[in-house]
């Protein structure tokens, strides 16, 4: 089987959890045999892809035109929805110009056509997403996507549920788990974090309101802890990165980092107390299942699936209220690590298992793709 796994244009310019899900995936599929590319091209070569594996379906308009693609050419689609739903966010977690825009326009079709409008401002990636965002709602986007894949492969059980319940159309799924590599687990109990610092707590992300960076460094100051955020600038959220950086000069506890690659990360975790992500919405969370493996305590927002994943094995919080995440932070803090999360992980939450739930998703596209070229 040849495999091209298909992403956006922006995704393999960032170190994040996006880009680890597909590298990671692939190197694991190879091992079980199966032949991987990867591209963010609109209109790749599938001379002799027997499928093609797209991942993402929050910003949808490349997605889609990468479907309708593989579709016209006869190719199965499966799809790795990566689904968020982010009005909350848009309403309540905003920053600067983006909160004052978004207050005024209300409804979810504009949000969007603002947001894609301004990404294909900033990434010029060619004319077609932009014809789309404008033709067709956000919603309709992502029904059109779903509708064209064979098979989903969400992350989650209430990923699924929410899919069916928000996107309202019906595909075949198979449940595939984020993972996290066993490098984390080896990482030395005597690694040193930045500046040789040990027992501090660890927020690992692109510094976005989204991922709620002020609102947890606002949450410990005034505390004994140190923080050590890991995480670049992305473009459409510049002002808040600036706002983070003047939150540096004033709080000498906080430490930036700029991201690192996993290996260069397990250590900054192994050498953390906390793993914190008090995000708007996290469909896992992959940073605190790599720092639970490397002995971390997880304090985690309540928001999206991350139930799913750490059950009672974690501290939680509500993104909107710096209380709860201070709440949530002091309590892991204060906790014994889960070794119940960590045999889950390690049992569960494998890349080796990820791609074995991801080949099972390929050949029940090949069987239903193949039923339906067969004559009656």
């Amino acid at each position: 089987m040849r495999v091209l796994l298909q992403v956006r244009s922006d995704v393999l310019r960032y170190v994040g959890g996006e880009a680890t899900q597909v590298r990671e995936t692939g190197r694991a599929l190879e091992v079980l045999g199966v032949r991987t590319e990867v591209s963010s091209s609109l209109s790749p070569d599938l001379t002799g892809i027997s499928l093609v594996h797209i991942f993402g379906m929050t910003q949808p308009t490349e997605a889609l035109l990468q479907a309708r693609h593989a579709r016209a050419r006869g190719v199965p689609v499966v799809l790795s929805p990566v689904y968020q739903d982010l009005s909350e966010y848009d309403e309540r977690g905003r920053f600067g110009a983006a909160a004052a825009v978004y207050r005024v326009v209300g409804s979810e079709t504009s949000r969007e056509r603002i947001k894609q409008t301004v990404r294909w401002m900033k990434a010029r990636t060619g004319w077609d997403p932009l014809r789309v965002a404008l033709s067709l709602s956000y919603r309709q986007q992502q029904q059109e996507l779903v509708s064209l894949s064979t098979v989903l492969l969400p992350n989650s059980a209430s990923e699924a549920k929410a899919i069916l319940r928000n996107i309202r159309v019906e595909r075949p799924s198979v449940v595939v788990p984020y993972a996290a590599g066993n490098l984390f687990e080896r990482a030395s109990t005597t690694a040193a974090g930045p500046g040789n610092l040990r027992d501090y707590v660890v927020c690992v992300g692109v510094i976005t309101s989204l991922k709620n960076q002020l609102r947890l460094i606002a949450a410990l100051a005034g505390t004994r802890h140190r923080l050590v955020l890991v995480g670049g600038r992305v473009g459409t959220h510049r002002g808040y990165y600036r706002e983070v950086h003047r939150q540096l000069a004033r709080n000498n506890f906080v430490t930036l980092v700029d991201p690192v690659p996993q290996k260069e990360l397990a250590p900054i975790l192994a050498a953390a107390r906390v793993v914190a992500l008090p995000s708007w919405f996290e469909t896992c969370g992959m940073a605190c299942l790599e720092g639970a493996l490397a002995g971390c305590r997880v304090a985690i927002t309540d928001r999206g699936y991350t139930r799913d994943y750490y059950g009672e094995d974690a501290r939680y919080c509500s993104p909107a209220e710096i209380g709860s995440i201070k709440s949530a932070v002091l309590e892991a803090f204060d906790s014994e690590p889960s070794a119940a999360l960590v045999e889950r992980i390690r049992e569960l939450y494998t890349w080796r298992m990820a791609a074995m739930r991801t080949l099972e998703g390929y050949e029940l596209a090949r069987d239903l793709a193949n039923a339906k070229a067969s004559p009656q």
